[in-house]
């Protein structure tokens, strides 16, 4: 009877902690311009009020290098992973799955698909109402990344004025440095 409940106990926690390998990380949860792979769960994110990220655009064969554009606004960064105990997918169909949704938002497309790669890439450009979101995907078999900037001005949060009208003012300013 012993052994029969340590069993099952054992069995409940090995469970309970799938479930919880399973879970979004707390405090992350998908973007409103781009579902998840249904058998993935958020690893891991970071959203930043303005920032600025380089989205891949396509290979300068002139240059050997890719092409690149950094592009600034609101920053957002989805690390996705596969749940536990489920079939690998293939980066292809990552790769195929986001890119078709992308095509339906008749967003603008570069991408990179190598199979003998193992850096491929997505990025699109999506335009809706006057404001661009755009986002990348690099896909894996087991793990994914999206990265989204939704392009705005930076608020402007620092002002020279004070300084200025002491400057006009007395012709010096006096700074307090501590160290």
């Amino acid at each position: 009877m012993k052994t029969t409940l340590l069993l099952a106990l054992c069995l409940l926690l090995t469970g309970t902690a799938a479930l919880a390998q399973n879970e979004d990380m707390e405090g992350c949860q998908d973007h409103p311009v781009v579902s998840r792979m249904p058998q993935f769960h958020i690893h891991d994110c970071e959203t930043k009020e303005f920032d600025a990220f380089e989205f891949k655009l396509g290979w300068d064969a002139k240059a050997d290098d890719v092409i690149v554009k950094s592009v600034e606004g609101r920053r957002t960064h989805l690390y996705y992973e596969l749940n536990e105990g489920l079939p690998e997918t293939s980066a292809l169909q990552i790769f195929r799955n986001y890119k078709n949704a992308f095509q339906k938002l008749g967003a603008k497309i570069y991408e990179q698909w190598n199979p003998n790669s193992s850096y491929n890439y997505l990025t699109a450009v999506i335009t809706r109402n006057g404001r661009e979101v755009w986002v990348m995907v690099e896909p894996g078999d087991t793990d994914y990344h999206v990265h989204i900037i939704e392009v705005e001005q930076m608020v402007q949060q620092v002002t020279a004025s004070d300084m200025l009208a002491a400057l006009d003012k007395d012709g010096f300013i006096a700074l307090y440095i501590n160290f």
